[in-house]
């Protein structure tokens, strides 16, 4: 096996084009603007055997002391993409190509839709846990749903919000460029202070979501929700990839809360979504049980999906195992 980094973007996303496991967060221009934006470093792994590529791995890094490790990315699912049976093959060639290069770990989240074998993936020395997103389910029994049948799976109390928020006058529009750029990093403030964290999306990520959406102006959109009386009251950034749409980030502002917001762009999106023939909507993570509670109202199945790490040298792997020994504090 060889491991080589792409060309470019066409070979990166040549490879992608197609497969089950492919998400918008793979994709070459989400990858490089997330590493400039972050300052890390965007390593595109393409792995070959006898000649043709069998996986891609993309590799965010950053730097510590003398060695580099994953980096902390605040969005999932951007692991290893590969053919069949391929796997087990390609995560040893990554263990050896990171043992040259002074990567002593690696990330590699794998979505919902394309879990791996658990014992392969600790054969090559990765670590799983498991992550929660609720699903959308837009053509249960392999029928695609009508945008009233769609909507039905709302809560009876989302239902009711939604009604609400249509009498209230609460509108649901195209973000335009300076909503992205002002609102969302305010909005993402507000969110993770709201959970008792630190926004992990410097001041700039405004500007780098709206010359991504810019660039897919089929398959990403930014929709704004805004008060009767021209109050920002939310914001909801969403991405494609073949036959699923992914809610990357976005939330209601102290006004939109009490408005609706949230269940208005949601709704919005699950319209969207059904004119447009994806067959489901990945609300992308849980977060804590409020937030639970309210994808779950949105008619969201739990999921579980794989978040794996690789430790690619012995020391660093051993330092690992140590921690995960140490009691966790209550």
């Amino acid at each position: 096996m060889h491991v080589r980094r792409a060309a470019d973007r066409a070979e990166w996303d040549g490879f992608l084009d197609g497969r089950a496991a492919t998400t918008p967060f793979h994709r070459w221009d989400w990858l490089s603007t997330q590493a400039e934006l972050h300052g890390w470093r965007f390593e595109p792994l393409l792995v070959e055997r006898s000649g043709w590529v069998v996986g891609a791995v993309p590799l965010l890094l950053t730097r510590r002391g003398p060695v580099w490790r994953a980096a902390p990315v605040p969005f999932p699912y951007a692991g290893p993409v590969v053919l069949d049976g391929e796997l087990g093959d390609v995560l040893g060639a990554l263990a050896g190509w990171s043992r040259r290069h002074g990567v002593v770990g690696a990330r590699l989240d794998l979505p919902p839709q394309a879990p791996a074998d658990p014992q392969v993936l600790r054969a090559v020395h990765a670590s799983v846990e498991l992550g929660e997103t609720f699903v959308v389910d837009l053509a249960p029994g392999g029928v695609l749903q009508d945008e009233e049948t769609a909507l039905r799976q709302l809560h009876k109390s989302a239902r009711r919000t939604l009604r609400h928020t249509e009498r209230d006058g609460l509108r649901v529009e195209d973000a335009g460029e300076w909503q992205v750029v002002a609102w969302l990093p305010d909005l993402l403030e507000q969110v993770y202070a709201h959970h008792g964290e630190p926004c992990p999306y410097p001041p700039g990520v405004g500007r780098t979501v709206w010359q991504l959406l810019r660039a897919r102006p089929e398959t990403a959109r930014a929709r704004a929700a805004v008060t009767a009386d021209g109050e920002p009251a939310g914001l909801l950034v969403s991405l494609a990839e073949g036959d699923t749409v992914y809610e990357w980030a976005g939330g209601s502002f102290a006004a939109g809360r009490r408005a609706g917001a949230e269940v208005a762009l949601h709704a919005d999106l699950v319209r969207w979504a059904v004119a447009r023939g994806y067959r489901r909507v990945d609300l992308v993570g849980s977060v804590d049980e409020g937030v639970r509670r309210f994808k779950r109202s949105l008619g969201g199945r739990s999921a579980t999906f794989q978040m794996a790490s690789q430790s690619a040298n012995p020391l660093w792997r051993a330092a690992r195992q140590a921690r995960e020994l140490l009691p966790r504090a209550s």
